[in-house]
Protein backbone atom coordinates (compact mmCIF):
# COMPACT_ATOMS: atom_id res chain seq x y z
CA UNK A 1 0.00 0.00 0.00
CA UNK A 2 1.76 3.58 -0.51
CA UNK A 3 1.29 5.84 1.89
CA UNK A 4 1.91 9.62 2.04
CA UNK A 5 5.30 8.85 3.63
CA UNK A 6 6.39 7.38 0.64
CA UNK A 7 6.13 10.11 -1.22
CA UNK A 8 7.25 12.85 1.30
CA UNK A 9 10.56 13.48 -0.43
CA UNK A 10 8.88 14.57 -3.53
CA UNK A 11 5.88 16.61 -1.14
CA UNK A 12 8.61 19.07 -0.35
CA UNK A 13 9.15 19.73 -3.50
CA UNK A 14 5.85 20.01 -5.01
CA UNK A 15 3.64 21.49 -2.05
CA UNK A 16 5.45 25.13 -2.26
CA UNK A 17 5.75 24.49 -5.92
CA UNK A 18 1.77 24.11 -6.47
CA UNK A 19 0.73 26.57 -3.31
CA UNK A 20 3.00 29.57 -5.17
CA UNK A 21 1.08 28.82 -8.53
CA UNK A 22 -2.39 29.02 -6.60
CA UNK A 23 -1.53 32.09 -4.03
CA UNK A 24 -2.36 34.90 -7.10
CA UNK A 25 -5.35 32.54 -8.54
CA UNK A 26 -6.56 32.18 -5.35
CA UNK A 27 -6.14 35.94 -4.08
CA UNK A 28 -8.04 37.13 -6.25
CA UNK A 29 -11.25 35.19 -4.80
CA UNK A 30 -10.54 35.81 -1.21
CA UNK A 31 -7.99 37.19 0.84
CA UNK A 32 -8.84 34.90 3.78
CA UNK A 33 -8.34 31.59 1.66
CA UNK A 34 -5.75 33.03 0.30
CA UNK A 35 -3.77 33.39 3.25
CA UNK A 36 -5.04 29.74 4.58
CA UNK A 37 -3.71 28.01 1.72
CA UNK A 38 -0.19 29.43 1.96
CA UNK A 39 -0.22 28.63 5.96
CA UNK A 40 -1.29 25.27 5.41
CA UNK A 41 0.98 24.68 2.65
CA UNK A 42 4.42 25.97 4.68
CA UNK A 43 3.32 23.83 7.54
CA UNK A 44 2.84 20.97 5.19
CA UNK A 45 5.94 21.41 4.01
CA UNK A 46 6.99 21.06 7.49
CA UNK A 47 5.16 18.03 8.13
CA UNK A 48 6.99 16.69 5.06
CA UNK A 49 10.41 17.46 5.97
CA UNK A 50 10.04 15.95 9.49
CA UNK A 51 8.67 12.93 7.95
CA UNK A 52 11.46 12.64 5.80
CA UNK A 53 13.85 13.53 8.58
CA UNK A 54 12.35 10.72 10.58
CA UNK A 55 12.59 8.32 7.50
CA UNK A 56 16.60 9.39 7.53
CA UNK A 57 17.14 8.86 11.01
CA UNK A 58 15.64 5.04 10.76
CA UNK A 59 17.71 4.43 8.19
CA UNK A 60 20.96 5.04 9.72
CA UNK A 61 21.59 8.07 7.75
CA UNK A 62 21.91 6.76 4.27
CA UNK A 63 20.72 8.94 1.75
CA UNK A 64 16.97 8.25 0.57
CA UNK A 65 16.90 8.08 -2.59
CA UNK A 66 13.30 8.71 -5.10
CA UNK A 67 12.84 7.83 -8.54
CA UNK A 68 11.19 9.75 -10.31
CA UNK A 69 9.72 8.02 -13.23
CA UNK A 70 10.04 3.97 -14.11
CA UNK A 71 12.28 2.01 -11.96
CA UNK A 72 13.78 0.08 -14.87
CA UNK A 73 13.73 2.53 -17.82
CA UNK A 74 16.18 1.52 -20.64
CA UNK A 75 13.68 2.45 -24.23
CA UNK A 76 15.26 1.62 -27.54
CA UNK A 77 18.17 -0.42 -26.22
CA UNK A 78 19.50 2.73 -24.28
CA UNK A 79 22.50 1.91 -21.84
CA UNK A 80 21.71 4.14 -19.67
CA UNK A 81 18.59 4.70 -17.88
CA UNK A 82 16.56 7.99 -18.80
CA UNK A 83 14.97 9.01 -15.09
CA UNK A 84 15.28 12.00 -12.25
CA UNK A 85 16.73 10.80 -8.88
CA UNK A 86 16.06 12.66 -5.78
CA UNK A 87 18.57 12.27 -2.79
CA UNK A 88 18.22 13.27 0.22
CA UNK A 89 21.03 13.55 2.67
CA UNK A 90 20.97 14.46 5.86
CA UNK A 91 22.97 17.88 5.56
CA UNK A 92 19.91 18.35 2.56
CA UNK A 93 16.84 17.85 4.90
CA UNK A 94 18.57 19.99 7.40
CA UNK A 95 19.14 22.85 5.24
CA UNK A 96 15.54 22.28 4.39
CA UNK A 97 14.11 22.40 8.14
CA UNK A 98 15.21 25.50 8.16
CA UNK A 99 14.55 26.93 5.21
CA UNK A 100 11.00 25.73 6.30
CA UNK A 101 10.78 27.10 9.74
CA UNK A 102 12.47 30.13 8.37
CA UNK A 103 9.89 30.81 5.86
CA UNK A 104 6.88 29.92 8.79
CA UNK A 105 8.34 32.56 10.91
CA UNK A 106 8.50 35.31 8.56
CA UNK A 107 5.56 34.72 7.55
CA UNK A 108 3.78 34.93 10.44
CA UNK A 109 5.78 38.46 11.06
CA UNK A 110 5.05 39.56 7.78
CA UNK A 111 0.86 39.21 8.52
CA UNK A 112 0.45 42.30 9.30
CA UNK A 113 3.26 44.07 8.23
CA UNK A 114 2.13 44.15 5.19
CA UNK A 115 -0.17 45.94 3.24
CA UNK A 116 -3.31 44.63 1.20
CA UNK A 117 -1.48 45.31 -1.73
CA UNK A 118 1.67 43.38 -1.26
CA UNK A 119 0.55 39.98 0.38
CA UNK A 120 -0.16 38.43 -2.57
CA UNK A 121 3.07 38.83 -3.68
CA UNK A 122 4.18 37.76 -0.60
CA UNK A 123 2.73 35.06 -0.06
CA UNK A 124 4.05 33.65 -3.09
CA UNK A 125 6.95 34.48 -2.32
CA UNK A 126 6.99 32.57 0.77
CA UNK A 127 5.66 29.84 -1.37
CA UNK A 128 8.85 29.39 -3.31
CA UNK A 129 11.28 29.54 0.24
Amino acid sequence: MITVTDHAPILIVAIPLLAAFLTPVIGMISAKIRDAVVLASIILTIGMVSITAVKLVEGAFKPIVYTLGAVEPLPLDYEVPVRILLVIDALGILMAGLISIIALLSLIYSWKYMGKGFRVWTATIHCFC
